[in-house]
């Protein structure tokens, strides 16, 4: 009767085994609406910042992320200072500084921006491509050739080492390497989508952009427009730096941009996305980002006490027992990048 107290135990009922030989599982009952849309959360993805969307290869141009406003790239190719006096240089700078306030037109809102990029590449297959074509049809595929074009070649690849060929301690102080300094030009704005415009927006960047090549051109700056290939080959490099995962060339090689014509568009190919193919993480208490494993900052400089000389970051100039530019002391990779508002 009171057989809590009693030394007599009641049998466990065996458990049956599942046939499958795992216990089933049980819902708890506690998950939620809430609980489900955390697990498919995620952050903002860094492709979802960058604003172009296609290359337009009928107007050069590339279609930004409002999916109306364009923008246009050039590479440009500097005025020639070695040997020039210093009031050659400033008139070289007068006249570029007023190319710049008369080219792009004047906008209270909504005003054209132009962008300044320049930094040391030290990919040389572009000039080892300019090589080859340079051959003469005579002389294309003849054993000398392809000997001089391949030991040339390899000339090239040993230059560009990371580290260097050797340290020029005479004259620079720095690390000799051989690399191409290139500037570029990026010319764009984004449209009132509340106010009719007088002009489509093609219309209106190539005038801006042919006014701009003008008034360069009389301080003897050549403008050169990029295709959609080469403005790829450029983003590629900056955000695949090391790629660890495949060979450096045969990623640019067989990730390039080939530019389509209006009508045979891919379907579903946005710019942005093609030149990712590892994921960028960042570290935003340290302020840094990292492609392939090769950390970026952005450093932001304001507030300038004078006018800058002619030559600031690219000229070579004496400081102390050495003579070179301030951009052959940056570290490898360094892009100096200057943004341009026209405005009243």
């Amino acid at each position: 009767m009171f057989s809590l107290f009693s030394g007599k135990r009641t049998k466990s009922v065996p458990r049956i085994p599942h046939p499958s030989g795992r216990e089933p599982l049980k819902r708890e009952g506690k998950l939620t609406r809430r609980d489900e849309a955390k697990i498919y959360a995620h952050g903002p993805s860094f492709i979802d910042f960058l604003p172009w969307v296609e290359y337009l290869p009928e107007d050069e141009c590339l279609l930004l992320d409002d999916g109306v406003s364009v923008g246009a790239v050039f590479s440009l190719s500097p005025a020639q200072t070695d040997g020039r006096s210093a009031e050659r240089l400033e008139e070289i700078r007068d006249i570029t500084e007023a190319a710049l306030q008369n080219g792009p037109e004047e906008r209270s809102s909504h005003q054209w921006a132009v962008q300044f990029y320049c930094q040391d590449e030290a990919d040389l297959t572009a000039e080892m491509d300019l090589l080859r074509g340079y051959v003469s049809p005579a002389a294309q595929g003849s054993a000398f050739t392809q000997a001089w074009l391949s030991e040339t070649e390899r000339h090239l690849q040993v230059i560009n080492r990371p580290e260097g060929l050797f340290k020029d301690e005479m004259v620079t102080g720095v690390s000799w390497r051989g690399q191409i300094r290139q500037v570029r030009m990026v010319v764009y704005r984004y449209v009132n989508s509340r106010q009719r415009e007088s002009y489509p927006p093609v219309i209106q960047l190539r005038q801006t952009c042919d006014r701009l090549s003008a008034a360069l051109s009389q301080a003897g700056v050549v403008c050169r427009r990029q295709n959609g290939e080469q403005i790829h080959a450029w983003l590629l490099r900056l955000f695949n730096p090391a790629p660890s995962w495949i060979d450096r060339q045969t990623l640019y090689r067989t990730a390039a941009w080939r530019d389509s014509r209006q009508d045979t568009l891919p379907v579903e190919t946005d710019f942005s996305e093609s030149l990712f193919f590892t994921r960028p993480r960042s570290e935003a208490k340290k302020g840094v980002w990292w492609f392939d494993n090769v950390a970026h900052r952005a450093v932001s400089v304001e507030n300038l006490t004078k006018p800058p000389e002619p030559g600031l970051l690219t000229a070579e100039r004496e400081r102390g027992e050495r003579i070179n530019a301030l951009m052959d002391m940056m570290p490898p990779g360094t892009v100096a990048c200057l943004t341009l508002l026209v405005q009243p």
